[in-house]
C-alpha cells in the first residue's frame, strides 16, 4: 500500500503484483486474514489514537505482523516533496508494543527504532 500515488514509479510494477494507493487508515479494515503484514514507516504517520486502531486490527488478524518505526520525539518531520502523508503525526516508545517482540533497537547512526513482531497462534 502507498498513501502518496505521487511516489508511483515504473519500479512499482516490475517489484509488486498490485499496489493500492489509498490511506491505510481508510481502508485498514478490508484486510483481514494475511499470514503477513509488513508496515515499515507507516504508524509514525497517523494520528496515535487512530494509528493503535490499526495496530490492534493487523495484529488480531494477521498470523504474524511485524512493523518498523521511529522511537521517541527525535525523529519530527513534516510534509515532504508535496506529500502530505511523509508528516509524523504521533510519537511512539517501545512501551507501546508491550505485547510484540522487539528485534532491533537502533539504526546505524544510533537514533531509536524498533522492529517489532507479534505473532498468532
Amino acid at each position: 500500500m502507498e498513501a502518496f500515488k505521487g511516489y508511483k514509479s515504473p519500479i512499482y510494477d516490475f517489484i509488486y503484483n498490485h499496489v493500492d494507493f489509498n490511506d491505510i487508515s481508510k481502508v485498514y479494515k478490508k484486510y483481514k486474514n494475511y499470514d503477513l503484514v509488513f508496515a515499515g514507516d507507516v504508524i509514525e504517520h497517523l494520528d496515535k489514537d487512530v494509528a493503535m486502531e490499526v495496530l490492534n486490527f493487523f495484529a488480531k488478524n494477521a498470523k504474524v505482523f511485524i512493523v518498523s518505526i521511529p522511537l521517541t520525539d527525535v525523529w519530527p518531520q513534516d510534509e515532504a516533496f508535496g506529500n502530505k502523508f511523509e508528516e509524523h503525526k504521533s510519537v511512539w516508545f517501545k512501551d507501546d508494543f508491550s505485547d510484540y517482540e522487539m528485534l532491533i533497537k537502533t539504526n546505524p547512526n544510533g537514533k531509536p527504532i524498533g522492529l517489532f513482531i507479534h505473532r498468532n497462534k
